[in-house]
């Protein structure tokens, strides 16, 4: 699949996954680029308006309404070149996310 890609390209990348540890669906976003945190904004808002199950106020930089926020998640991600997401978007520099469910 990878060669196939990188033959046609990538313009975007969702990983799917299932959390369990946080009661919420939200996306680990990369923020790699100005361009690549507006593109991760609007498909968030975008699933915001479409999916009454999708929100954006919790996720790994906050996983419940009183905790303080925590980027030291994200700090390591970019530590795990393995993770789909991350490889993805380094590799093409689309727009790579993974949107985790309960």
């Amino acid at each position: 699949i990878l060669q196939k890609m990188d033959a046609i390209g990538c313009d975007a990348f969702i990983d799917v996954h299932g959390d369990e540890k946080i009661e919420a669906n939200f996306f680990v976003k990369r923020r790699m680029t100005p361009r690549i945190a507006a593109l991760e904004d609007r498909l968030g808002n975008a699933l915001l308006r479409a999916n009454p199950d999708f929100q954006l106020e919790l996720g790994y930089e906050k996983e419940s309404p009183d905790a303080e926020i925590d980027l030291s998640f994200y700090e390591d991600g970019e530590k795990m070149p393995h993770v789909g997401s991350v490889q993805v978007g380094q590799r093409f520099d689309c727009l790579s996310v993974t949107l985790e469910m309960p």
